[in-house]
């Protein structure tokens, strides 16, 4: 049986301002009504911002309720579910418990009528391992299978993507350049973002719905600090795995932040620290500890040294695999002709420069250029 893939924002209450949660719990129970009793043992439970409930059970065969929630505590909600094709049967009030709110633990509904009694009682043991190859998604647009859950559309989003590109990040007063981000979007309705080489810290934030391919998000925690507020929009493409273009703003205990980020070719604009050698004919070595390194996103670079030391290289670079950059010289300040061949290495992780070296002929002599970041 297909897995049901749902949207899950179960948060605490002290931190949001409303509750909402959705998933797929693999567990046992049983539904009992008029036409008979049905085995459970999957339950599927979406709760959005709006206070509608739907529940989907499967096990001997596929039943849907719809109904409304209110929040209790401890991860308990008060629940009233009825039957969609039926409305004039009687709801079933109860709890749905569902603890840290990553799947269902208990479900506990029902409802008497005449001499017969309405329940629902199911226990779950883990987050559904149904087959996620073909999902379906009732409060997915793209699949209008509820017409009689009111309120905007929860969407399915699972998906890890590293983009490379540019992009600005300010916070406290400094600021740096982007050069990849890593974007972690869950079924339980959070979405963090990383950025390698320039924070330690995650920003985490929650999503409902998406409008088109943005998906707007709630930023609630981030930066080390106890109170995080802030907003963002990320572009995804059709297929709605991979990011294009983000912004995300806000402030973190008072002090304000701003981060923008455009998907493309790789960029850098790295000042590093280390040491290295720089050789130009028959001059005597020179010493370097310091030097600027620019990749742009037209394939042009440029390496010079920041301490003092006068070299300065320009060219045209490609990637040929990972972290390996293959750099062609066409320029040294100060010189007429030059050319030569050198690699740059970076962290396959973060893009920081790891190392570069280079050498060639500038005006007839041979020039040797090579650092390592310390």
């Amino acid at each position: 049986m297909k897995k049901l893939l749902v949207l899950a924002a179960a948060l605490a209450a002290s931190a949001l301002s409303f509750g909402q949660h959705a998933s797929t719990t693999d567990g046992s129970g049983t539904y009992q009504n008029p036409d008979g009793n049905v085995s459970i043992r999957r339950a599927t439970v979406v709760m959005n911002e709006n206070r509608q409930l739907q529940l989907t059970l499967e096990g001997s065969r596929r039943v849907s309720l719809f109904g409304t929630w209110s929040r209790s505590e401890n991860g308990r909600y008060e629940v009233s579910v009825k039957t969609a094709q039926n409305n004039s049967t009687p709801p079933m009030t109860g709890q749905i418990d569902v603890g840290n709110g990553t799947y269902v633990r208990r479900i506990n509904v029902a409802s008497a009528e005449g001499n017969f009694r309405w329940n629902i009682s199911f226990v779950g043991t883990r987050e559904s391992t149904g087959n996620p190859t073909n999902p379906t998604n009732p409060t997915n647009p793209t699949n209008p299978t509820n017409p009689n859950l009111p309120g905007a559309p929860i969407d399915v989003l699972r998906f890890t993507d590293a983009p490379r590109g540019n992009g600005d990040w300010q916070y406290l007063g400094s600021r740096a350049s982007l050069n990849r981000v890593t974007v972690d979007a869950q079924r339980d309705g959070r979405i963090s973002f990383e950025f390698p080489g320039i924070s330690r810290f995650k920003i985490v934030a929650r999503y409902s719905r998406l409008r088109g391919d943005t998906l707007p998000v709630e930023i609630y925690e981030g930066f080390g600090a106890r109170d995080v507020r802030g907003t963002g929009v990320v572009s995804l493409t059709r297929d709605h795995t991979k990011v294009l273009r983000l912004t995300l703003n806000g402030t973190a205990d008072g002090q304000r932040f701003n981060i923008s980020f455009i998907q493309g070719r790789l960029a850098i604009n790295q000042n590093v620290q280390g040491s290295g050698t720089a050789e130009v004919g028959r001059n005597n070595p020179q010493r370097v500890y310091a030097a600027q390194v620019i990749l742009d996103q037209q394939g042009l670079f440029t390496i010079r040294g920041t301490d003092g030391s006068n070299l300065h290289v320009n060219g045209t670079w490609t990637e040929d695999r990972a972290g390996v950059i293959t750099l062609s010289v066409t320029d040294i300040r100060g010189r007429r002709t030059s050319y030569g061949r050198g690699t740059l290495n970076l962290d396959t992780r973060t893009d920081q420069v790891r190392s570069f070296s280079l050498s060639g002929t500038t005006d007839g002599e041979s020039f040797f250029f090579d650092f390592t970041v310390r």
